[in-house]
């Protein structure tokens, strides 16, 4: 079991980069970022904020609350 909700986030938000089949280096290409910076936050060496949650849902194409457990989307 994933640890905390930052974990369960970012779990949700890779398995939408691979159900979308968008690897990190496009991610970061459609965000206009460096790629290590991008690289970090999906890793959690590095805090990923709301805005750049929503930042990521609206390259992918969906909702930001997709990436939340349910606990704290409801």
């Amino acid at each position: 079991m994933l640890d905390s909700t930052q974990d369960q986030i970012l779990a949700a938000v890779r398995a939408e980069l691979e159900r979308q089949g968008v690897s990190g280096r496009e991610l970061a290409r459609r965000l206009r970022r460096p790629h290590a910076q991008v690289a970090a936050r999906l890793a959690g060496t590095a805090t990923l904020t709301a805005a750049q949650l929503v930042e990521i849902a609206d390259v992918l194409g969906i909702p930001a609350r997709e990436f939340l457990p349910e606990r704290v989307a409801a």
